[in-house]
């Protein structure tokens, strides 16, 4: 009896001895917990969602990094995303063994959703009648407009290029470029005239039966009824203003000035050499051109445009910029804004011109705004860049 009841003492010892090795090595073979990490450039912000072998996800902090940790051995998908953005790929296999998974990078490119997809059309011109109706038009007969909440495409009716635009009112708005004229009612873009006889690159008037063209030596007017060319027109003329009827600038090649005094256009030099290619101003007394080598004098880089203070024209101080500059708009006399190449901006206060990063490299050709906080700037590409009254932003269809 002693010896069998010790047989049976070490056989159950035995026993559990076996069951308790077996309920071990599962616990110890998962034990090991691993990572997946990396950046997302482009953006911050990003939702990364992790599928597969477990399933979770995490937010991009602000230098782009995410990571998911406490992972077993397993195959994982990794699916980036943000509203206005695709990404580079647009997602991962990550497959952990063992180990951490590092440099499961992305890179996010802001795209346009919601309305019509961009052209990458080139915006040469904007202009609006208010804050939630803005026109821009552009290469390859291309217009856009934005209602307030998104840019949609209009049909021009056209396939040339499209420079300039200005309107009257909501219904009364002109586009002209490539031989080309054309004319918004309020519902349709027609074309309002079969025999342009050159490249027109700028619009303006003081009302609906007053308002001029511009262009490759041509100067063209309409008169409510009919456009009529102008006697003179002998540059090419980028931009055309005016504070009124009586008092309207036009920008030429050379550094020529051109002005209308309500009878007829007289050429004038500014003195300085560079080509001219955009006008504005708040009135008679306070007009701003610019134009080539982020100067339009010759003098040297970085200067900025020209003033014209009522009596003569004068160079203004140093931009900040050698860009070459192509248009110029402003709230007021106190907050002018000039766009060149490689997205130069620069922004004069009353006293100063200084540069302002725009986010982008691309030209930009056109600026206009409803306001001081409100500014809209176009360009290569189908660039279009809005301000907010603190910053630059680009801005999708």
């Amino acid at each position: 009896m002693h010896a069998s009841k010790w047989r049976f003492q070490l056989a159950a010892a035995a026993g559990l001895i076996i069951l308790g090795g077996c309920g071990s090595d599962p616990g110890r073979s998962n034990s090991s917990t691993f990572g997946i990490s990396g950046v997302i450039t482009g953006t911050t912000g990003v939702t990364v969602a992790l599928t597969g072998a477990a399933t979770s996800s995490t937010t991009t902090d602000a230098n782009g990094d995410y990571a998911f940790v406490s992972l077993r051995n397993g195959t994982y998908t990794l699916t980036p995303s943000k509203p206005g953005y695709s990404f580079n790929p647009p997602g991962f296999a990550v497959t952990v063994n063992g180990g951490n998974v590092t440099s499961q990078n992305f890179a996010a490119t802001q795209v346009c959703s919601g309305e019509p997809p961009p052209t990458g059309n080139s915006l040469s011109g904007v202009w609006g009648h208010g804050a939630n109706d803005v026109w821009a038009v552009g290469a390859g007969g291309t217009v856009l407009h934005w209602n307030g909440s998104g840019w949609s495409i209009v049909s021009s009716g056209t396939t040339k290029d499209l420079a300039g635009v200005w309107g009257s009112a909501a219904n009364d708005v002109w586009a002209v470029g490539d031989s080309t004229i054309l004319h918004w009612n309020g519902s349709a873009w027609t074309g309002a005239s079969s025999s342009i006889p050159s490249y027109l690159k700028g619009v303006w008037g003081s009302g609906a039966n007053d308002v001029w063209a511009v262009g490759d030596s041509t100067i063209l007017h309409w008169n409510g009824s009919a456009w009529w060319r102008s006697p003179y027109g002998n540059h090419s003329l980028p931009g055309v203003w005016g504070s009124g009827a009586n008092d309207v600038w036009a920008v030429a090649e050379g550094g020529y000035t051109l002005h209308w005094d309500g009878t007829a256009w007289s050429s004038g030099w500014s003195g300085w050499t560079n080509n001219l290619s955009g006008v504005w101003g708040s009135g008679p007394n306070d007009v701003w051109v610019v134009g080539g080598a982020g100067c339009c004098s010759g003098v040297g880089a970085g200067s900025i445009s020209l003033h014209w203070d009522g009596t003569a024209w004068w160079e203004s101080l140093s931009s900040g910029t050698t860009n070459n500059l192509s248009a110029v708009w402003g709230s007021g006399s106190n907050d002018v804004w000039a766009v060149g190449d490689h997205g130069a901006i620069v922004r004069w206060d009353g006293s100063v011109w200084t540069s302002v990063s725009s986010g982008t490299s691309s030209p930009l050709l056109g600026v206009w705004g409803s306001g001081a906080s409100d500014v809209w700037a176009v360009g290569a590409g189908g660039t279009i860049l809005h301000w907010n009254g603190n910053a630059w932003s680009n801005v999708c269809d």
